[in-house]
Order: structure tokens, then sequence, then C-alpha cells
């Protein structure tokens, strides 16, 4: 398929790859949705504010870099294990496990550049040093909207406590040129839950 179709594998597909590469290999695949607490406030690409639980099909919502409609063709929701992430500046968002967080570095590490983005899954961050931990950022959007040139302010991310199991709620996308993510109220960028081809 990824031949046929020309996809270029994402990184949870090239480790089942690695993982069933041998004879007599036994992979589990768990699916779970990315997505956000009851009551975390979204931006909508007209500007008005909504709770992720009452987002609809065909709503439009403004991507992470300020000035592209998403239109948001699915939601879901379901229950899953919530953790509440506290930033530095004393805002929260609570996300479940499955959530993809989009981050960046203020300074190079490793072999990525100071300002390079990452997409991780809430249980993978979990599981950083945290030392690691530390090196990430949450990211939000600070130029105008409609901006030809967006720019972020990085915002540490201070504490993350598990809340125990919770409802969520999520929304897919319509993607734009690959681009999955969208924004909070605090215009903070975050994935949508979709999976990807």
């Amino acid at each position: 398929a990824i031949e046929a179709l020309g996809m270029k594998p994402t990184w949870q597909q090239e480790m089942l790859f690695k993982s069933i590469a041998y004879d007599g290999s036994r992979t589990t695949v768990a699916s779970g949705h990315g997505c956000f607490g009851k009551g975390t406030m979204v931006r909508l690409f007209n500007g008005d504010l909504s709770p992720i639980e009452l987002i609809k099909e065909e709503d439009v919502l403004r991507n992470g870099d300020g000035r592209t409609p998403m239109r948001v063709y699915s939601v879901c929701d379901g229950e899953q294990e919530m953790f509440r992430f506290t930033y530095q500046d004393g805002t929260v968002h609570e996300f479940n496990r499955s959530h993809i967080l989009c981050l960046r570095n203020p300074q190079k590490w490793g072999k990525d550049d100071a300002g390079h983005s990452i997409r991780i899954t809430v249980g993978e961050y979990l599981t950083w040093t945290t030392r690691k931990r530390k090196a990430w950022c949450a990211y939000r959007l600070t130029s105008d909207y409609g901006s030809s040139r967006p720019t972020y302010k990085m915002i540490k991310i201070k504490k993350v406590e598990s809340l125990g199991l919770g409802h969520y709620y999520g929304v897919e996308l319509e993607p734009i040129d690959g681009a999955y993510n969208f924004l909070l109220a605090d215009d903070t960028v975050v994935s949508n839950t979709g999976k990807t081809s």
C-alpha cells in the first residue's frame, strides 16, 4: 500500500514494520483516539470559541498557522485515562493517553536543532526522562491570524498528573497540505484525533 499510494510511513508504522520483520513475531497493535477533556475550548475559524464536546461535523477550525481553515469531518468520544498538563504560566489542558502532543525544543536537543517540532503521544511522553521532558515545550501562536509568517512562543510543561479514567472528546479534520493541527482558545497548537493514511 505504501508503494502503491506513495505514502511516507509514520514513525508508528516504522515501529510496526520492525516488530514483524522476523519469523514467528507476535505483535499487538492498540488503536486509540487522541482527544481532550470536556470543556476544552477550541478556536473556530470565524473567531468564535466552543467547548470541544459541542464541536460538530462541518464546523471549521483554525489551523495552527493561524490562517488556514480546517473542516471537521468526524467527531468522536470515549473513555481512557486522562492527564492534566500544567504549564509554566499556570494554564492547564486535559488530554487522554492517546493524545498526540505538538512540541518544540527551545534549544538544540540531540540531532534536533532549536525550534524543531515533533508530534508524540502522551503515553510516550510519560516514558521520557525528566531531563528530556524539560527540553521540549508546548507552543502557542503569537502572530496575528492570517499572517503569512506565523510566529510561536514556547511554553514549558511544569507538571503532568493522572486524573484516572475519564471521558474524552475529539475531532478529525480535513488535512491541508498534510497539516493536522489546530488552535485551542489560548492559541496552543494541538493535533487532531484522526489517523493519517
